[in-house]
């Protein structure tokens, strides 16, 4: 049905925290699924809608029978958390991508600090389950609002590793709150960083890294979302430009007061697109000619630098026009 996509579907589902569903899906065939590394996700297909979602293993990357999930619905929900928490159950089949590895681990470090926020546990507990299997040495702090918010807490209490695992509640009830210099003093300067979680967390993690000295290309990190990020900065007001689509051999005008996305579809030409805020990933397009103005949070710096890749459900055009492999 889909290139390169893959039909599974849930073979076990519940509700392991307020608004936290977990599941696990196996391939249709019941053979086994890809391979992947600790830290990816895949991209998932929301059935009788055209979202696309974005989900972190959970799961130890040795089991290969099984993708592992711990999915939070959110409040303002735009389809995607909903349909799978009210709707997603055991038999469901859904499509979804091959996996994807943005927010890798360094297998070279002395050691790993993990740091999650809220439903950002879910690539860390991979993280966490590959790093015991290998006897690395590492740490996992777990922050979230309450304990009754707080996916895998009693197996993160009681599992193999649980010396390791520190929890930290917003309610104080039974906890203290986080407190970053709890993660990073007395770091060993030859440490990584991996956190996920809200921007506010992350961009904390960042600052805190620069005081006490951490290399900050040692700080691994992954966001769920856009809020509480700086927009990129803007120096002059939006213009129009051309776009020429190579393959297509169309050309088409996206006006000053709308995205890419918007243009093409204009003229009928629809982009896969999940977000439309420059996290995921799912709208990258080859660029072959022109100047691109980066507004995304999921390009790395080098990919920008190349003008060679864009998101094009947010990023435009530094100059007059743009040709891209469409």
């Amino acid at each position: 049905m889909f290139m390169n996509w893959i039909q599974v579907q849930v073979t076990k589902r519940s509700v392991i925290a307020e608004r936290i569903v977990y599941l696990e899906l196996e391939k249709v065939d019941g053979l086994a699924l890809p391979t992947f590394q600790p830290g990816a996700h895949i991209d998932m297909r929301i059935p009788n809608s055209n979202l696309v979602r974005q989900y972190s293993m959970v799961n130890d990357p040795v089991d290969t029978q099984r993708y592992v999930f711990a999915i939070q619905k959110e409040l303002h929900s735009r389809g995607g958390s909903d349909y799978i928490y009210n709707e997603c159950k055991v038999g469901q089949s859904v499509w979804i991508s091959p996996p994807k590895n943005r927010f890798q681990l360094v297998d070279t470090a002395p050691h790993h600090i993990l740091i999650a926020g809220g439903i950002g546990i879910t690539p860390l507990l991979s993280m966490a389950n590959y790093l015991h299997r290998q006897n690395q040495s590492f740490i996992l702090h777990y922050s979230t609002r309450s304990r009754n918010r707080s996916a895998f807490y009693d197996e993160l209490s009681e599992c193999a590793f649980a010396k390791q695992v520190r929890f930290y509640h917003d309610d104080y009830q039974g906890h203290i709150a986080f407190n970053l210099r709890m993660a990073l003093e007395n770091i060993d300067l030859k440490s990584h960083v991996y956190v996920c979680g809200p921007a506010t967390l992350i961009r904390a993690v960042l600052a805190g890294a620069k005081v006490v000295g951490l290399p900050i290309e040692q700080v691994h990190y992954e966001y769920f979302s856009t809020q509480g990020l700086a927009t990129s900065a803007q120096t002059q007001p939006n213009k129009a430009f051309k776009l020429f689509l190579a393959r297509s051999h169309k050309e088409v005008l996206v006006e000053a007061d709308e995205t890419i996305v918007q243009a093409l579809k204009k003229e009928d030409i629809d982009v896969l697109v999940s977000c439309q805020e420059g996290i995921c990933g799912t709208c990258v397009t080859q660029v072959l000619e022109g100047e691109v103005d980066h507004r995304d949070h999921y390009l790395h710096a080098e990919e920008k630098a190349s003008h060679r890749l864009m998101t094009v459900c947010c990023s435009r055009a530094k100059g007059d026009y743009l040709v891209i492999d469409r």
